[in-house]
Order: structure tokens, then C-alpha cells, then sequence
């Protein structure tokens, strides 16, 4: 069976030796062996010219998401996310501050209140935005993401809600803006606002002025790649 991937390295789990292989987008490794035919793709993403080409594995009008599953149509926006009734969140603190709110931002319904925004409410939200992110990513493989930013394709495997819970279990890194968060929800004083904005100081916070419908569009335009990248 024909399969595609990304190389990576790791250490065997068995022996302990350094081995090369390929990470497939369900996150499974396959390790390099003497006499396999490879396909090598230049930057552009067209499979270099001087092997046979190899057949498209998504027809025209499919693609697949994280999990595997066969879309219809091309649109990169999964069906059924309708953004009409949510509104964006973010502390007005921040909210100047484009790499601050992309990474803290959330879309809630518009009928929640600001001082309904609790830790526990914020993480649920927050869990939710991670998904979307995952679910809407056609363009890289999961794997190849969480390999360049975590060493972790592993991780990658299941549907959208799946690996954003595995994200969330594992990476301490996904989890620092929430702890974070619900600090300084929770006591609001200046201790924990310059943990928020760490590593920046109050002096480098920008001054970008934004409306709800901006931030809006800025939240939805969001892609996992820049959100990992935030991280």
C-alpha cells in the first residue's frame, strides 16, 4: 500500500539506536529500510521529475481531514461552523497587542457576558479554538506541525477532538495560555498580568487599535500553523 509522510527522526523504543524514517499524517512512524522506493518533493510541493509520477491519493473535489476522514468539496472551512452568533474575547489589556490576542482571543456566543468568562469557561473555549484549528488545517499534515513545533507527530493520530485533547494531555506548552489565563481571571493583579504577557513587557505591548469585528476576522482567519507558532 502506497503511503505518504514527512521524514523525522527518533530513537527506537526498542534498542535505543537513532533511526530515520517517514511520519504519516495518522502519526504513525515508519522507519527507512535498504531497497524502498522513495518520492522526493521540491519546496513547490511537485514530485521530482526524474521518478515515475505517482497517482493523486485525493481526487479531484476531495480532501481529508486530521483524522482521515474524506471531505466533499474544497472549501478549507469544514461545513457547519456558522460564526454568526459568537462574539471574540479578549482582556482589553491586551487586545492592542495582534500576537496577544491571536494567542489569547476566543470566539464566545454573543449573549456571554465579560464576567461570565471564568478559568473553567475560558479552558472549554479555549479547547474548542485548538480544535477548530486542527479540523480546518488541509494545507500541512498534523504530524509535520506538531513534529517542527514539538517533536511530537505521534500526537497526530484520531479525529480533530481527539488530538486536541492528546495536545492538551501531553504538551505543557498548549496548556501555559490557559494556566495563564485563569491566573489572572482569577486575581487580576500585576503579578499575574506580567506572567500573561511573558515574554513581553508592558513597555513592548503594542498599540494597534481593533473593533470586535475586526478581531472577528483576525480570530477565524487563524490558522494552526500561526497559533502553534505563539505557542
Amino acid at each position: 500500500m502506497e503511503k505518504r509522510g514527512i521524514i523525522t527522526a527518533r530513537t527506537c523504543p526498542r534498542c535505543g539506536h537513532h533511526e530515520i524514517g517517514y511520519t504519516t499524517r495518522d502519526g504513525n512512524f515508519h522507519p527507512l529500510q535498504p531497497g524502498m522506493m522513495i518520492e522526493v518533493l521540491d519546496p513547490s510541493g511537485k514530485p521530482d521529475s526524474t521518478l515515475p509520477p505517482t497517482p493523486d491519493p485525493y481526487p479531484a473535489g476531495l480532501m481529508k481531514d486530521p483524522g482521515g476522514d474524506v471531505l466533499q468539496g474544497s472549501e478549507p472551512i469544514p461545513p457547519g461552523k456558522d460564526f454568526r452568533s459568537y462574539s471574540p474575547w479578549c482582556p482589553e489589556e491586551i487586545r492592542g497587542e495582534a500576537r496577544l490576542r491571536k494567542k489569547y482571543g476566543i470566539l464566545v456566543p454573543s449573549d456571554t457576558a465579560i464576567d461570565e468568562i471564568s478559568p473553567e469557561k475560558y479552558r472549554m473555549v479555549y479547547l474548542e479554538k485548538l480544535r477548530y484549528l486542527i479540523e480546518k488545517e488541509i494545507f500541512v499534515p498534523i504530524a509535520v506541525l506538531l513534529d517542527r513545533y514539538f517533536t511530537a507527530p505521534h500526537l497526530a493520530s484520531g479525529t480533530p477532538k481527539q488530538i486536541s485533547e492528546a495536545m492538551w494531555n501531553e504538551l505543557s506548552e498548549v496548556q501555559e495560555p490557559v494556566n495563564r489565563m485563569s491566573d489572572w481571571l482569577i486575581h487580576g493583579d500585576e503579578e499575574s498580568f506580567v506572567r500573561l504577557i511573558h515574554p513581553l513587557s508592558k513597555a513592548e505591548l503594542g498599540n494597534e487599535p481593533i473593533d470586535d469585528h475586526g478581531l472577528k476576522l483576525e480570530l477565524e482567519g487563524l490558522t494552526l500553523e500561526e497559533f502553534l507558532e505563539l505557542l
